[in-house]
């Protein structure tokens, strides 16, 4: 039977032999085993499927149209693995109850050292499970990395550009081995307002109206056009990310 096989590469990938190149080998492998014959073969390069679903991506977009209607060109799909396709769980719940209306099946070849398909019902399960396993992965080292750059924000280090309301730039600081990195200090005076900012929280006031005090008090603001609510709201999630951090440490 003929098939097509899909290639994805991450812009980050942490695994280099899950290349383009080492995916069509695996699946050309894959395919003589499974009694298949690749009849076209479509790729994806530098795309996130995390941010970009398959019907947004150029190949996945082909991909989609030869596998869909009434009469789809090819029944069968081969993959690498599950995340080569989704991340999303609504990505690939939809688009594959898409596939078996028009009678597609779906072929994940390296699945936990094991090849899986949806063209039975204990694979379809194992694919729902996959799912959920794909979309929290990415979704779990985003949390850390925005957990370990917070922590890093407050004890000084510098994680971008521009220092965050309450911060101004401090002296480079060794690091060992000849490497300076930059640093964030406190600026007393905005350090100031984000105290008056927490006081006006505790009192009640939501952040349109800390904004509006602030202005009717002529707090100045770091843009100098004057303050707003997603301001006030940055602020005070700072404010609560901090209390989180240190009741944890507790």
């Amino acid at each position: 039977m003929k098939c097509v096989a899909y290639q994805r590469f991450s812009p980050r990938p942490t695994d280099v032999c899950e290349s383009l190149e080492f995916q069509e080998d695996f699946l050309r492998k894959y395919a003589e085993f499974a009694q298949l014959e690749i009849a076209e073969s479509i790729r994806d390069p530098e795309v996130s499927a995390r941010l970009v679903p398959l019907r947004k991506r150029d190949g996945g977009r082909r991909l989609w149209e030869l596998t869909t209607g009434a009469t789809p060109q090819y029944r069968v799909v081969i993959a690498y693995r599950i995340d080569r396709l989704f991340r999303s769980v609504i990505d690939g719940n939809t688009t594959l109850a898409a596939w078996r209306r028009s009678g597609v099946a779906c072929h994940f070849a390296a699945e936990g050292g094991q090849s899986i398909n949806t063209e039975t019902a204990t694979g379809r399960f194992i694919v729902n499970i996959l799912l959920a396993k794909c979309e929290y992965e990415p979704d779990l080292t985003s949390e850390r990395t925005a957990s370990a750059m917070a922590r890093h924000m407050a004890n000084g280090r510098a994680m971008g550009g521009t220092p965050p309301y309450g911060k101004r730039r401090g002296p480079l600081r060794d690091v060992g081995g000849g490497v300076m990195r930059p640093t964030w200090e406190d600026d007393p005076a905005e350090q100031a307002v984000i105290a008056q900012v927490k006081l006006l929280a505790e009192a009640g006031l939501n952040s349109y109206a800390i904004a509006e005090q602030l202005e009717v008090e002529g707090v100045p603001s770091r843009s100098g056009n004057g303050w707003s609510h997603v301001t006030i709201g940055r602020i005070l999630d700072r404010l609560q990310n901090r209390q989180a951090s240190a009741a944890n440490q507790a």
